[in-house]
């Protein structure tokens, strides 16, 4: 089954909507163009670039499984809905691609996979299947709000406790130990050392080396910077001591002040002297934090950023591998840029016990989430089994 099958291409036109919707659309296509085009009462937009982005890939998503079957919005029921979660758990092999196209390509499919991946094997985690049904219930009720369709089929689609503990504890084991930061730290002093000399190799190294120090030291979302420039940094002196902070539009929209610390200017100067820039950008002169390795065109987006993350990941793996350490290098062959924003929450837990500043610092909505990164309670765990341990050795 192809794109053009699934899509009609004449889109089924909404005849069943509530008399009189608050907004003008005749199909389901341009309900949702209207869910995503809404504004603040200043003017801007509601949904930030890559929230917004993230719910046109899951709107696609539902529209595509729709058209389908044939129906509209206001036409799908509870036996629908739990068609479309059954889909997203095991999506036909029509729906799967093994790259990202662009929308609307011939070629373009609502899901992609890994090249090893196999029928039957999940595409989504329970926590990606958990955000996409989140995502289309807040979608059907501002469309149920608006007159649009009346009822929500997928208010009915729960996810487990169970599950969501799972996920949680997933998630926030994906941090990186102190030892896989010392060897990424060696990898790229080694790698520093070896390019002297060689402008294009510098620029690579310095750029990785900012790339990493900027999410490591900030606890930064991947987005929140590469969105952002220059002139979000700003240096001041607060009770005789100097400092620089960062402004940060943050999820949800939600903006904030975070300092960071010298590793991070630091890295990010000798990046652009490497570019042949000044080292401390300019409050007047917005500049992209990233650019090519010619230093002229900005790096800009998501892919980009974990690329290069990947690639400096994969180097260090290598290394370690050859010096029989299997399962570190297996850890950080699996971490991501995002890893680093749990490694920064983790290690200032564990390091200050103050849950109430790194909550500040992470920008949780919920302190609970900050108090999972608190493994003083494993700590004292481990004492007691070491203990038992000892008095079992002792005793025999």
């Amino acid at each position: 089954m192809n794109r053009q099958e699934l899509i009609p291409t004449s889109p089924l036109e909404h005849h069943d909507a509530p008399s009189p919707a608050l907004i003008d659309a005749r199909t389901d296509q341009q309900a949702v163009q209207a869910f995503l085009d809404q504004q603040t009462t200043s003017g801007s937009a509601r949904f930030a670039p890559t929230t917004r982005s993230n719910y046109e890939k899951e709107f696609r998503r539902l529209l595509w499984y729709t058209a389908s079957l044939n129906k509209s919005f206001s036409q799908l029921n509870l036996e629908d809905a739990r068609g479309f979660v059954a889909m997203l758990n095991h999506p036909p092999l029509s729906m799967v691609g093994l790259s990202k196209r662009p929308y609307g390509a011939p070629d373009w499919k609502p899901f992609v996979v890994k090249k090893n991946w196999a029928e039957g094997d999940p595409v989504l985690s329970p926590a990606s299947i958990h955000l996409s049904i989140t995502t289309i219930k807040g979608l059907f009720n501002w469309l149920q709000s608006v007159g649009y369709v009346s009822l929500n089929p997928f208010v009915m689609m729960k996810t487990s406790h169970q599950e969501r503990r799972l996920d949680d504890f997933k998630r926030k084991s994906r941090a990186l130990l102190i030892q896989d930061i010392r060897h990424i730290f060696q990898t790229l002093a080694q790698d520093e050392q070896r390019h002297q000399g060689n402008e294009q190799g510098t620029r690579k190294v310095q750029r990785e080396k900012w790339l990493f120090h900027a999410y490591l030291y900030s606890g930064l979302r991947l987005s929140e910077l590469i969105r952002n420039n220059t002139s979000s940094l700003q240096s001041m002196t607060i009770a005789n001591k100097a400092l620089w902070k960062m402004n940060v539009i943050g999820k949800g929209g939600k903006p904030a002040e975070l300092p960071v610390p010298k590793p991070f200017m630091e890295a990010l100067y000798q990046y652009r002297v490497s570019l042949g820039k000044p080292p401390a950008p300019s409050p007047l002169v917005p500049e992209p934090f990233f650019f090519s390795l010619s230093g002229k065109k900005p790096l800009t987006s998501r892919a980009s950023l974990h690329d290069i993350f990947k690639g400096m990941m994969e180097r260090v793996a290598l290394t370690l591998e050859t010096q029989g350490k299997l399962t570190d290098a297996a850890r950080i062959r699996a971490s991501s840029v995002h890893w680093l924003r749990h490694s920064f929450v983790t290690i200032g837990v564990e390091l200050t016990n103050d849950v109430a500043a790194m909550s500040e610092l992470a920008r949780h909505s919920d302190i609970k989430t900050t108090m999972g990164y608190n493994h003083q309670q494993l700590s004292r765990l481990a004492d007691t089994v070491e203990s038992i341990s000892r008095h079992i050795e002792d005793s025999v």
